[in-house]
This record gives C-alpha cells, structure tokens and sequence, in this order.
C-alpha cells in the first residue's frame, strides 16, 4: 500500500512536455513529500508537472484536486476525473496510516520524510516508458520495475522490507500496474492533444533551464532538515551534502566552464547562505505565524532563448502554496499569501545587499552556467536525447 500514492499522483497531478511531444521523448511527473512528525500526525503535499509548467494542485484541506489549467483533465471525463479523485481521497489517509502503523516495524525513527516521483515518458519512437521512485529521508528507498517493487541499494534492509510486504498487496499492485502503465500513458496522450495550442503558444520547446528542488522542513524550533537535488531536464547533475557544505557533482562535465576556483566561491557562498536562510526561519516563524511542523519549498533560476538570456526567477513556497517571489531586485508577496507573505518580505528587504547579491546570481552567474554546462555537456545529453532545463537556485537571506 505504500506505493499507490505515487501512481494516483501520477494520475491526478500529471505533467508533461509539449517539448518533447516535437521533439524527443515527453514526460509528466508528480512530486510528492510525506512528512511524519510523529504516529499521530502526518501531512502530504502533491504536485503535478507537465515538465516545467504546474498543470495540477491538490487541496489537503477539501481533498480535491486543483486543475490550473483548462485542459488540466486531458481526455478524461468528469466521471474518470472524479473516480481517481476519490481512490486518492480515500488512499491519502490509508498511505498515512499504513506508514505509521509499520514504521516502528521497520525501525524508521520519527521526523522522517517520504518523497516519491513517478509518471511516464512518451519516447520519439512512439514508445512510453513508466517509472516510479520513492525516496526516504532524500535518499533513493524503492521503486517499480515490470509491476515489481524493487529495493535501491541505498535503502538497505529496510527496503528489502518495505518491498517485501508490498508485494504481498497483489490487488495494490495490479492497481499499480494498470493505473502505471494504462491509465497514465493515456492520459499522457491526452493532456498533450488537449493542451497543444496553449502549450506551442507558451513555447514550451523554445526556453534552456535547468531545476533545481529545496526543501526545508522544520518539525520543532530545534530540528529542521534541508534537501536539495538539480536536474537538466530529468537527468540529475547535483545534489547538496546534509550541511549544505559541499557541491556533489554527479557528471564529469558537471562544471560547465567554471574554474575550480569559481566553484569553491560559490560552494562557499552557497554554504553561508543556507546556514543563514534556515536560522533565519527558525528565528522569525513565531513573527511569521508558521505553525510548527511547517515546510519551505524554494525554486529558482533563469532561461535561454535561442542561446540568449531571456529572465529569471526566484519563488518560495510555505506548506506547499505560493508565498513570496523576487522580482525587479526584491520580494513580493503572492496574491493569495495574505499578511504572512507581507511581513517575510518586509523581513527579506531589509537587507539590499543580499538581494544585489541575489540579482546578480540570477541575472549574470546564471546565465552563464547554463551556456558552459551545455557545452560541456552536449556529447552526453545528446546521447541522451534529453530536455534541458536550468533553474539556478539560491535561497533567500533573512537579515541578522
């Protein structure tokens, strides 16, 4: 049971790629983050991708999905859409409990976070490959192969576990199965022919970006736990040590253009600005009202257009909804964030050195690491027949 969360994700919270649609292969995905506190209280957040643009949502609160887009349902119909909105609705709260009942089983100590990744890629050939990932505290626990749990090596004996038990759900598993590799390339097929027209006007095919996801989780005023990963397009080219110290460059070409010398300037930097922006949370969540456990989500970085830099951006999520974004050189708050929002970036402004900072990351570093990575990187990608995505991230600072 562990594992059907991902797949309906998958199925309610899809992305995509017109890209690739055109051009290579195609993929949505769902992110989702579990996070258990304690053997009480647990709290998932899902969201849907069609590559980079966020077509899907879901209301813990209603347990509904939010379509963010008109053709958000692909060729679905309202009774599909609402039969696999209600398996979800129902499961959330079976995913929640399954866990907590066996965690102690597994030896799995509280505050622990689940993520899972899962969805399916239209290839050029006509072909669609269906994957599914769940990680365990960031680091790789378990995915599915051929309709079979399999454990990462990472995971050690508590994956062989977790794997063991579910496959003893043969009727979860053949769920799995037909909502993995049916339900999912179909809607796949019919978000893309849905959304086309949209999708070619926004140009998806056109922007360079690269990715990168951070997630600051703070269960008590005393423990937090930060993760960070970056993707060029759906290949992973960094990740972050646990005290945000040291860059861990997954390819050879990892480094685009940049010196040694560079690297260890910006690896410092990077180390320093975290440290930061955590204490910084820890310090003003009674100010702000966040309400432990809470969670931060942070994104940001630039695009390419025909090999010229065409912007950047900066977001920061709490608990999984918009709150605040740089833009023109300082925070704003979302529109629907209400006076929290207001008061962080009352907060974050205060300190113009760190936003001149910023700025010039996004607008100058930035740009420039996409153009080195891509030319250092053209003979693998290209093996790869990967999208190429660069978002350069750089959390906010909160003054001292």
């Amino acid at each position: 049971m562990l594992l059907l969360p991902f797949q309906l994700l998958a199925v309610l919270f899809p992305g995509g790629d017109s890209e690739r649609a055109f051009q290579g292969p195609t993929s949505f995905h769902v992110i989702q983050t579990s996070s258990f506190t304690n053997s009480t209280w647990a709290q998932t957040q899902g969201s849907g991708w069609l590559d980079d643009l966020q077509i899907h949502g879901w209301d813990s609160d209603s347990g509904t999905a939010i379509l963010l887009k008109p053709w958000s349902k692909g060729n679905f119909s309202d009774k599909e859409f609402a039969e696999l909105e209600e398996i979800f609705r129902v499961y959330i709260f079976g995913f929640a409990q399954e866990v907590q009942d066996f965690a102690g089983d597994f030896q799995i100590q509280y505050p622990f976070e689940i993520q899972g990744i899962a969805g399916c890629e239209l290839h050029s050939g006509g072909a669609i490959v269906s994957f599914l990932r769940g990680a365990l505290r960031g680091l790789d626990f378990l995915s599915v192969k051929n309709a079979s749990c399999v454990p990462s090596p990472e995971g050690g004996s508590k994956a062989q576990k977790v794997c063991a038990l579910i496959m003893q759900y043969q009727g979860i598993m053949e769920t799995v199965r037909i909502l993995l590799y049916e339900t999912c390339p179909r809607y796949l097929l019919g978000v893309l022919n849905a959304g086309k027209a949209d999708l070619q006007r926004q140009g998806l095919k056109e922007p360079v970006s690269f990715h990168v996801i951070r997630i600051a989780s703070f269960y008590t005023h005393s423990w937090k736990r930060n993760l960070v990963s970056s993707y060029l397009g759906d290949l992973q080219t960094y990740t972050l040590d646990r005290n945000c110290s040291t860059i861990i460059f997954l390819w050879p070409w990892s480094r685009g253009n940049f010196s040694n010398e560079e690297w260890k300037e910006l690896e410092m930097l990077f180390h320093i600005r975290c440290i930061q922006f955590l204490e910084g949370m820890r310090r003003y969540s009674r100010e702000l009202q966040f309400q432990y456990p809470f969670e931060i989500q942070v994104t940001g970085g630039c695009e390419l257009h025909s090999g010229k830099f065409s912007g950047s951006f900066h977001r920061l999520a709490y608990q999984g909804s918009d709150f605040v974004s740089f833009q023109n050189n300082s925070w704003l708050p979302s529109p629907v964030a209400g006076n929290m929002a207001k008061r962080l970036c009352k907060v974050l402004n205060q300190n113009q050195h760190q936003n001149d900072i910023t700025h010039s990351l996004l607008s100058d570093t930035c740009p420039r690491l996409i153009l080195g990575l891509l030319d250092a990187g053209k003979a693998h990608l290209q093996r790869q027949g990967s999208r190429i995505t660069y978002l350069h991230f750089q959390p906010p600072i909160l003054p001292q």
